[in-house]
């Protein structure tokens, strides 16, 4: 059984975990140790959302950080050394908690969540050496063309650049003609080679990096081909850019293309849809956790959890 902090008060079973949110750090140490429990790092100072992230936000309380919790709250903090004499054997993972108490809409929903949620995935997937708050403040600037891509509402924290996110060109290239297809692409996508229902996300790989890109799906195998499915995407510095199955299709055959703003190929590969939505294999992610890799290595989780031993850190 979880329990949140006052649950360790008492005596508990065996196997209990404690999730730990208040400013008691002692306190809740003790009881983990007396209870010999484990333990899930939520301190509401660092992981509590609806907290204002500045004055800006007119809704929201401030009780947790005695004011606005700010980005830098949220990763400014090392769950390794939280909770005193706590190492971490006992620690199971971190989770930021999302109160619904003054959320009215997904728009307002996002808008406290991000670019908080992105911090959080980062302290719990990095050692704490290896974090540091101005470099991730310049990522998170680039990742809000991102969040602009994708339509997320996020927050427009003080102190990062934001204006550093470039743009996608405004004029798409014509399309290349699957007929016209080299033999063999200039690269290899790393596209299952499986079928889809539609509605999946993957990761195209071996891309050029940072760069804007334009996909396109389009039918081989129909009478008469349907049109193209195409939108911009944004490549990161693995040279990885996401991809969307597009969902409503009638199974079959299809090819994927990249091409450059300018037009030029830069890698296709063939893609099926399985006749019956169902029936093939997927690939669907839970919430935004498709950007993880291909937008800017952050996952976007409304909830978070991950392991905090030092063998997975990434």
């Amino acid at each position: 059984m979880i329990g949140w902090s006052e649950y360790g008060t008492a005596g508990l079973p065996p196997n209990s975990v404690i999730q730990a949110w208040t400013f008691k750090t002692q306190e809740e140490a003790n009881s983990i140790k007396k209870n010999n429990a484990k333990v899930i790092l939520s301190p509401n100072a660092k992981t509590y959302i609806p907290q204002k992230q500045d004055n800006a936000q007119e809704v929201g309380p401030a009780w947790a950080c005695g004011g606005p919790c700010t980005l830098e709250d949220h990763y400014d903090w090392d769950p390794a050394t939280h909770l005193p004499g706590i190492g971490d054997a006992r620690i199971l993972g971190m989770e930021t908690v999302h109160w619904g108490e003054f959320m009215r809409t997904m728009d307002q929903t996002e808008n406290f969540q991000y670019p908080r949620t992105p911090a959080t995935a980062k302290v719990g997937w990095s050692p704490q050496a290896k974090r540091d708050y101005a470099n991730f403040t310049q990522r998170a600037g680039t990742f809000g063309g991102r969040m602009d891509l994708e339509g997320i509402n996020y927050f427009k924290t003080s102190g990062v650049d934001w204006s550093t996110a470039p743009a996608a060109p405004e004029t798409a290239p014509a399309l290349v003609d699957p007929a016209a297809l080299p033999k063999v692409s200039p690269v290899d996508l790393s596209v299952p080679s499986t079928e889809f229902d539609g509605g999946e996300y993957l990761i195209l790989k071996n891309l050029p990096v940072n760069a804007w890109l334009r996909t396109a799906i389009q039918n081989t195998s129909a009478t008469e081909p349907t049109a193209p499915k195409s939108q911009w995407v944004r490549s990161n510095e693995a040279g990885e850019a996401p991809l969307e199955v597009p969902t409503g299709l009638e199974g079959g055959n299809y090819v994927v293309t990249v091409q450059n703003a300018a037009g030029q190929l830069a890698g296709f590969a063939t893609l099926a849809l399985a006749d019956r939505p169902g029936h093939g294999r997927h690939y669907q992610c839970r919430n935004h956790a498709r950007d993880a890799v291909a937008r800017g290595q952050f996952t976007l989780h409304h909830t978070l959890r991950y392991s905090l031993r030092r063998e997975q850190f990434r």
